[in-house]
Parts: structure tokens; C-alpha cells; sequence
């Protein structure tokens, strides 16, 4: 998820499909309301498919990108530890973080909830999937239709979309639920026929996330196979590299790191722990009987 790192204050801010930053009140991001040498609303980010872009919104004050001054024509997309300042040349925002926002859908009824995966958020009847054309879309069988991010102008928005509230899940959506330890979590791992990637369910008492399908599933899928062959379950890294079969050990680490960190966006409080390393060793925290693996239906 994009976000930006303030200096003057050590804070970090994550950013909505469409942020404005600048001294207003209502600004996604508010800069420091004295200063008048920073526009009511300065400088909007977005979020386009191929990144976040930055675009000027004052033609009164000036906005530097890594020390050089923004024109109003200047549509750029940004990059990880890029430099931006307000008013005068100083430094005061940094891009944290380049990755994409992710949907997340909350049932009204039974709380159930769903992020967004590779193949998009998946809601009984339709999909909400991204394409480079046309942004997000709402996929029924019957139609396509536009679905319009820019409304969620403030954290605890959201889009109904039937029993469904739709909303960034980094936000209230997912986070302001009560979730769970990893004691009391339960994965269901359900892999397609040709194993290309797996779709992840974490579940608990009253509470539900489906994760959808993703790659870097698929690693977590072999250790759980060899956490329930055995009281052990442990995997040298070599070995589980070669079972991964087309990934690179830099690769299959990468793709570990980053479920921890899924889970932690979900609300689950050690979700980074999972894992357990030991002397090049793998295998995932959870005892056999809170490991589920299914065929997908």
C-alpha cells in the first residue's frame, strides 16, 4: 500500500486511490495549517494502474520532486524514497511505499470479510478486478461497470455494492475488526488444479478474511503439506526451493516475507511470525490442526 513518510513529525501516511495534500482542512494529508506558503490544496497523488502518480494542483506555491520544481503540466509517476517539498526547496515528505492499494469488502450481515488478491476482490456474483484501460471495474455476467475510488475521500469511507461495504483495506475496513493471534487462527488453503497459485482463508471465531488467489501462496502451501506429514514439519531451504520448483531462493523468501506482512494487514497481531526459521530451516508456526487444505470448488 502507498504511503509517504513525514520528517517534521516521524509519521507515516498511507495513501488513498486519490490523496490531497496540502493546508486545508479537509486535505487527505494536512500540512502544517500555518504555513502560508503552502497551497489550501498543493499537490494531489493518485493511484493509476502502472503507480502513483503526482500532479500539481496550485500555481500560487511550489512543489519540488528530489530538488526539482514541479511544472503544472507534470504528470509524474513516483518511485520508492523519492523527495518531496512544499513552500521552499526543504524536505519534508518521503514515498515510503510504491505498492498498490488493496480492496477489501465487509458483509453488513455476518461480518464476514475479503481483501483483494491476484485475481481481484471476489464477491458472491461478481468481481471488482483492475485493468490498465478502465481502472477498477465491477465484473457481473451480465455486465462491466466502472467502479469509482476517488469517492473514498477520507479513512472511514466506503462504497456499498449490494450487502457489501467496499473500502481500502489498510483502513477501518479490515483493521478496526477484533482479529486474531496466530493461536487462534486457522488457515484454509485451497490450491488450483495446476498448483499455478493458491488462494488463502484465514478464519477464527466470528472472523473471516479470504485472501484470494496469489503466487507467493504457493511456498506456504508446501511447508503446510510438510507441517501435517509430521510432528516436525521442518524444510531446508534448498529442499522447499526445488518443491517450489520454478523460483529462485531469493524468490521463495521474498514471497514468505510478504505473507507475514499480508497477515499483519489483516489485523492478525504477530501475523510476521508464521514463519519459523531455524539454521536454514522452514516451516510454518501453526500446529497441524489449525492447517486446512482443501480442493478449490
Amino acid at each position: 500500500m502507498g504511503s509517504l513518510y513525514r520528517r517534521s513529525d516521524k509519521s507515516h501516511h498511507l495513501l488513498l486511490p486519490t490523496t490531497i495534500i496540502g493546508r486545508a482542512e479537509d486535505a487527505t494529508i494536512r500540512s502544517d495549517p500555518g504555513n502560508t506558503a503552502v497551497s489550501r490544496q498543493q499537490f494531489l497523488i493518485r493511484w493509476e494502474y502502472e503507480g502513483w502518480k503526482i500532479q500539481l494542483l496550485s500555481h500560487r506555491s511550489s512543489t519540488w520532486l528530489n530538488g526539482r520544481r514541479l511544472k503544472h503540466t507534470d504528470l509524474i509517476l513516483l518511485q520508492a524514497d523519492d523527495r518531496l517539498a512544499m513552500g521552499d526547496p526543504e524536505v519534508d515528505l518521503v514515498v515510503h511505499n510504491v505498492e498498490p492499494p488493496e480492496l477489501g469488502a465487509a458483509h453488513r450481515g455476518s461480518g464476514e470479510r475479503r481483501l483483494s488478491g491476484a485475481q481481484g476482490l471476489q464477491l458472491p456474483g461478481l468481481i471488482l478486478r483492475q485493468t490498465p484501460e478502465e481502472g477498477w471495474q465491477i465484473e457481473r455476467p451480465e455486465s462491466v461497470e466502472k467502479l469509482d475510488l476517488s469517492s473514498l475521500q477520507s479513512p472511514e469511507e466506503c462504497i456499498r455494492l449490494g450487502e457489501w461495504d467496499i473500502g481500502i483495506a489498510n483502513f477501518g475496513l479490515i483493521t478496526k475488526v477484533h482479529s486474531p493471534s496466530l493461536e487462534q487462527l486457522h488457515l484454509v488453503l485451497l490450491p488450483l488444479h495446476n498448483l499455478e497459485s493458491v488462494r488463502l482463508i484465514l478464519r477464527s471465531d466470528n472472523w473471516e478474511v479470504d485472501l484470494g488467489h496469489r503466487a507467493e501462496f504457493y511456498p506456504l502451501f508446501i511447508l503446510a503439506q510438510a507441517r501435517l506429514k509430521g510432528p516436525n514439519g521442518w524444510l531446508e531451504t534448498e529442499v522447499l526451493t526445488k518443491q517450489v520448483r520454478d523460483y529462485s531462493w531469493p524468490t521463495v523468501e521474498a514471497y514468505l516475507s510478504r505473507i507475514g506482512s499480508l497477515l499483519t494487514k489483516t489485523g492478525v497481531s504477530d501475523g510476521r511470525s508464521l514463519i519459523e526459521s531455524a539454521h536454514k530451516m522452514r516451516r510454518i508456526r501453526l500446529d497441524p490442526s489449525q492447517i486446512h487444505i482443501q480442493p478449490e470448488s
